[in-house]
């Protein structure tokens, strides 16, 4: 099969990466861009942290903006707000977990809708009442892969719908 592009955080370089980008004789690039699609990679490359070194990516087609915060803490966070974060959707970092989506954070990205990727009944309470509380506050509606099921969005130049199965 033919692979065009591999799209990875450059700081996770890791041997198999390294395989995979000698065998492919790919570059390994972290941004593509079109007049109808953009993609910029926010990741933060100074923390060791496996969570905090986590993908940063915001994704924006048909000027509809997607901002994907992996499971980056609240000091990722604070070290990326002087970034164009403001988003339309919002996934919800580390499940929801209290340790990130801070509400300074959230007053930065201004997103219409958080989506929070977590199992149901999961053994880490996720996501925490906290997180909850805070998009509450903010009157931001979210939704739960544990609830919503699969969540999905139609994206033309001239409107975006979301889908979920509740």
């Amino acid at each position: 099969m033919p692979i065009s592009s591999i799209y990875m955080n450059r700081n996770m370089k890791n041997t198999l990466e390294k395989n995979i980008e000698n065998f492919y004789s790919q570059k390994i690039v972290s941004t593509l861009s079109s007049s109808s699609f953009q993609i910029d990679d926010f990741t933060v490359k100074q923390f060791s942290d496996e969570n905090d070194a986590s993908l940063i990516l915001k994704f924006s087609i048909y000027g509809q903006s997607f901002l994907m915060t992996g499971d980056i803490s609240k000091n990722v966070e604070q070290k990326i707000l002087d970034l164009p974060l403001q988003s339309v959707v919002l996934k919800v970092a580390h499940h929801g977990s209290n340790t990130s989506t801070h509400e300074s954070f959230l007053k930065r990205v201004q997103p219409s809708y958080a989506i929070i990727s977590v199992g149901q009944d999961n053994r880490y309470g996720h996501p925490s009442k906290e997180t909850i509380r805070r998009l509450e506050k903010m009157n931001i509606p979210y939704f739960l892969t544990s609830r919503d099921k699969t969540i999905w969005f139609e994206i033309s130049p001239s409107w975006m719908k979301m889908y979920y199965l509740h």
